[in-house]
């Protein structure tokens, strides 16, 4: 699933610094590297990356979960954060990370509306018109 998240995200020009295959290496990540948002799988290697989302609403950072268990394990903390359910459908996924950046203060001029991520074939320019 994180393979296909990263060719989902990649197609519409995202820059995708993972997937991080530990909670360390992918706290590191949200503690000190430049990220505009995150997808974040609630399982990782057997591990709650509940501590990875701390981080990460720590520096402001928009997130999203990702999992296959369902809603009800998400701390109550989060609340707020969108989930999207494995498997998940692009469409669903992309609305979900428009979402979150949504929720932090919009989006710029230059970045896709909601309706070009979702009908934009992979690879497609999405940007508004100016």
């Amino acid at each position: 699933m994180a393979l296909d998240a990263k060719t989902i995200i990649s197609g519409y020009g995202g820059v995708v610094i993972g997937p991080f295959p530990r909670v360390p290496v992918a706290l590191e990540a949200a503690r000190n590297a430049a990220i505009d948002m995150a997808l974040l799988d609630i399982n990782v290697a057997g591990t709650p990356s509940f501590v990875v989302a701390d981080a990460l609403r720590e520096r402001n950072i928009p997130f999203v979960f990702c999992t296959g268990y369902g809603r009800e394990i998400v701390p109550p903390r989060f609340n707020d954060v969108g989930v999207v359910d494995k498997p998940f459908v692009k469409q669903t996924l992309l609305v979900a990370l428009l979402a979150a950046v949504a929720a932090k203060g919009g989006r710029s001029e230059d970045e896709p509306t909601e309706a070009e991520m979702t009908t934009a074939p992979p690879g497609a320019p999405i940007r508004n018109p100016s």
